[in-house]
């Protein structure tokens, strides 16, 4: 976490890639889904659920494999190649969404149904989907434009192929999935806080004076929340490369 004093700022997102079909942004979710399951310490929820399921298994033990201690926290990736099928029939599902992302304000939530009620603690929950613009239009509603949701959430827009590619040829780099997965395995017992390298602090705070000066207007919230944005995968980045817990320059 980055310790920001009035609250400790956890490293976990939401990303959301938009882009027509063809565009081969299944493969990107793809890897990513392999991978955490591949780590095999989390709960991965991907395919087509509802809002309430997705709760369910959050507030369930988990077991992440043979021998392995259940997990009891409500921690899980999220990951689906189509949005509009993660989180089915419930116009609620992206306001619930909007909660649990806010780890460093929430650490409880309960559900309450007829059945009884639902409870999560030590919330933790990523996101990571891809939709269409059509579907996505579907799925976002100007309550979660104006509400928050999609200010929490890194919006990817393409409109054309990235590159041109007819698959016939082998990449000249291939994905190191047993290498990436032992690395990510490693993280699993990194703790503690953050720090700023002293140009890192400098640059962020320039940076963020700078933003807040120009004033903008966004009815999103998203500029209000772009400083957090920018911490969160900074983090990220930083974790990439080692385990000093060091924010540097090129991370921010």
């Amino acid at each position: 976490w980055l310790d920001q004093f009035y609250i400790k700022v956890y490293p976990n997102i939401y990303v959301l890639i938009i882009a027509d079909s063809g565009l081969r942004k299944v493969f990107a979710i793809k890897i990513a889904k392999d991978l955490v399951t591949g780590v095999n310490n989390t709960r991965v929820i991907s395919g087509r659920n509802s809002i309430q399921s997705i709760i369910q298994d959050l507030s369930l033990a988990y077991i992440p494999g043979p021998g392995c201690l259940p997990i009891t926290e409500s921690c899980a990736m999220l990951v689906s190649d189509e949005f509009s099928n993660l989180v089915i029939n419930d116009p609620q599902s992206t306001t619930i969404l909007h909660d649990l992302n806010d780890t460093s304000y929430i650490t409880n939530w309960s559900n309450t149904l007829k059945s009884g009620k639902e409870k999560l603690k030590d919330i933790y929950v990523t996101l990571f989907a891809a939709t269409n613009e059509s579907l996505y239009k579907d799925v976002i509603q100007a309550k979660d434009i104006n509400g928050g949701f999609v200010g929490r959430t890194i919006i990817i827009s393409e409109k054309k192929r990235n590159r041109i590619n007819p698959l016939t040829r082998p990449p000249k780099l291939t994905i190191d999935y047993e290498g990436l997965i032992h690395y990510l395995k490693s993280l699993t017992l990194v703790t503690g806080p953050f720090r700023y390298a002293p140009s890192a602090m400098l640059l962020f705070e320039d940076w963020y004076k700078e933003l807040c000066e120009k004033n903008l207007e966004d009815k999103t919230g998203t500029v209000h929340r772009l400083n957090v944005h920018v911490v969160k995968i900074a983090m990220l980045l930083s974790l990439s490369r080692g385990t000093t817990l060091i924010l540097e320059e090129e991370d921010i």
